[in-house]
């Protein structure tokens, strides 16, 4: 099946919207760099050195895959940390923080 940039848009903003919303993410992590593709989003954050970068994925059974990537631009490498499969969107901020203790909310 085939999705369209606008269905891709959509689907990035509620991943987004899961995780508190592009503002709170902004200021709670630094977060930064959103970007979206057919698959689904993903944005670099600050704060947790083993990883910078986040990708979550929409799979064909309505889950998440989140990816964690530690972004070198020094050595130009990006290297998967972590990688949870099949989240529901009710896990994904509990998984982000456990695995980065970096808060989503106050």
């Amino acid at each position: 099946m085939t999705i369209t940039t606008e269905d891709a848009k959509t689907q990035a903003q509620t991943i987004i919207s899961q995780l508190g919303g592009s503002r709170r993410l902004s200021m709670m992590i630094g977060a930064s760099l959103f970007a979206f593709d057919e698959k689904g989003v993903h944005f670099s954050f600050k704060g947790f050195r083993p990883a910078n970068k986040c990708i979550i994925s929409i799979t064909s059974m309505d889950t998440y895959d989140l990816v964690f990537m530690k972004y070198s631009p020094s050595k130009g490498t990006c290297t998967e940390t972590k990688k949870y499969d099949g989240i529901y969107c009710d896990q994904l901020i509990e998984l982000f923080e456990g695995y980065t203790k970096l808060y989503l909310s106050m």
